[in-house]
């Protein structure tokens, strides 16, 4: 009775975007289906078991490194189920945007859903909820909390670096993708939460889909003299528009 008393105790449950979970102990064998939280993981010095596509990963992300021995259990869409119970994971991580899946995946190990991106439209502060939530899950949240402090003041210094490029002027940030395609950052997507905790402003103020990106290059028109930052997988730069 004594040790089932301990056990309850020291049990922790977690509210998620598609129900909760109990947690006892800091688990080990973990399978990550969305970047975002593997490079949280990652970042806490948690290495997943299992991630789904990691060349993706290690093309578009890049750091934290996914090792390579960490396990890939096919696409971000349509993960290999039959795979992941294979493996016999304590901890299935994805976001909100596999949730057709999750009765399926919270059959096979318990599953934790949490997103960057929905309809809050916060992602940095979702971002920063993702890692402290994560940190406690781990059992790691010194390291948690390190993370946030140092991108905190990182963001900070490049902030300061950046106005004077734009002499503290507001910009449109555009990304292209490949020579046909561009996209605009703005309200709700990583970027413009990231300038605006660089204490930066944003010019853009049409609309944006859920990613927080607009991609009509025709509306770009009205914005004749703007200060611009693009980057391509290349690097970045500033423009005057």
């Amino acid at each position: 009775m004594a040790c089932l008393s301990s056990f309850v105790a020291s049990a922790k449950t977690y509210q998620h975007e598609l129900g909760t979970i109990e947690i006892d102990e800091a688990p080990k064998r973990v399978v990550v289906l969305d970047w975002a939280l593997a490079e949280s993981v990652l970042a806490l010095g948690v290495t997943p078991i299992a991630s789904a596509d990691v060349k993706g990963y290690q093309d578009w992300v890049g750091s934290p490194e996914m090792p390579s021995e960490v396990t890939d259990v096919g696409s971000r869409r349509e993960p290999n189920l039959e795979l992941i119970a294979s493996l016999k994971p304590d901890l299935i991580l994805m976001s909100g945007h596999l949730a057709p899946a999750y009765e399926k995946l919270n059959a096979i190990a318990p599953t934790l859903v949490m997103s960057i991106y929905n309809d809050k439209k916060q992602p940095y502060q979702n971002a920063k909820t993702l890692v402290t939530t994560l940190g406690e899950v781990f059992d790691r949240p010194e390291q948690a909390q390190q993370l946030v402090d140092e991108t905190n003041l990182k963001l900070a210094q490049n902030g300061e670096q950046v106005a004077k490029m734009t002499n503290g002027k507001p910009f449109i940030m555009v990304r292209f993708i490949g020579d046909k395609h561009v996209r605009v950052h703005s309200t709700g997507s990583l970027m413009n939460d990231t300038i605006s905790a660089m204490s930066l402003k944003n010019s853009w103020q049409g609309p944006t889909n859920s990613w927080g990106l607009f991609r009509k290059r025709e509306q770009l028109a009205q914005y004749q003299i703007v200060m611009c930052l693009f980057w391509s997988t290349i690097g970045c730069r500033t423009s005057a528009a």
